[in-house]
């Protein structure tokens, strides 16, 4: 709950499902021109 109300507020940053009883992880998109090899990396 803690790590997805943070990664929630950011704007660039979203969030993808809802369901009320997933596992902790979590799946997102990010705004911009960022390569996903890029993000990867700074993972």
């Amino acid at each position: 709950d803690y790590a997805q109300s943070q990664l929630g507020s950011l704007n660039w940053l979203t969030l993808q499902g809802a369901a009320q009883d997933k596992g902790p992880i979590f799946s997102f998109t990010l705004q911009g021109a960022a390569h996903a090899h890029d993000i990867s990396t700074i993972l």
